[in-house]
């Protein structure tokens, strides 16, 4: 029988993924000074830098640990638990908690009038390509409502009475969730196709080498971010079994 057994609970997050002394030898300190035992032994920070490593810790056997204490020695018992680390968050760098509005969750409305629009060039002569809603569950005609809503509200969208129309459908996402697409392929055959040659990594890199500001485009968002242009917005028009819609901005799908 143990003459005194007390277990202690350790933190030993610090540790960057080995352990670099193992405590298995029988103190003869009281409970009281086995943290100072501890903290000689490991001693790390938050980010897990060994501060000091111990290589001379004897290990002593279970039937010799035994006899230890049979003969009055206090033995610890010392254990370690995996903790899971959270994921970073954007909301813990401290920039973004300092400028709030410049990195929302969802964009709240339109984005801001800029030089550059989005625009539908047709083959000339094209008459206007208009489809029938496709059929869908009642599940997915009340998911169809709720994301149709969220648009208007946004302003994203907008009441059509445009010749054009394509019908929608949803995708189901790797959550669970429902992608509200916009089945493009007819409007596609008859656009002009934008045959700018795609620059070169090389040369963008080569460019970019004595740079020190750079921007990017939120790739959540990023179709949401850019207008259409005002006489192209009526090609984007889409039917549905709750009216016919146009987009203001680029569409997802």
């Amino acid at each position: 029988m143990l003459n005194k057994l007390k277990r202690v609970k350790k933190d030993l997050s610090g540790l960057n993924q080995r352990i670099f002394a193992n405590i298995s030898e029988w103190v003869k300190q009281n409970v009281d000074e086995l943290h100072e035992v501890q903290e000689k032994i490991y001693n790390g920070d938050v980010d897990g830098q060994l501060l000091y490593r111990e290589r001379n810790l004897r290990e002593a056997h279970v039937r010799y640990s035994r006899r230890l204490i049979q003969k009055g020695c206090v033995g610890f018992l010392g254990y370690v638990v995996y903790l899971s680390r959270e994921e970073d968050r954007l909301e813990d760098v401290q920039v973004v908690r300092e400028f709030k509005d410049v990195f929302p969750e969802d964009l709240p409305g339109l984005p801001p009038e800029r030089e550059i629009e989005f625009a539908i060039e047709i083959i000339p002569g094209m008459a206007p390509i208009s489809l029938p809603p496709y059929r869908m569950a009642p599940a997915e005609l009340q998911e169809l409502q709720t994301q149709l809503q969220e648009l208007l509200e946004k302003g994203f969208i907008r009441l059509s009475v445009s010749p054009w129309g394509a019908p929608v459908l949803f995708v189901k996402k790797k959550d669970g969730s429902m992608r509200l697409c916009i089945d493009y392929r007819q409007l596609n055959k008859v656009t002009i196709k934008n045959r700018y040659p795609l620059p070169r990594i090389d040369y963008l890199f080569d460019q970019l080498k004595d740079a020190k500001v750079f921007s990017k485009i939120d790739l959540r968002s990023g179709y949401h971010q850019l207008r259409i242009k005002g006489e192209d917005i009526p090609k984007s028009a889409f039917r549905s079994d709750y009216g016919n819609y146009e987009f203001i901005v680029m569409r997802f799908g």
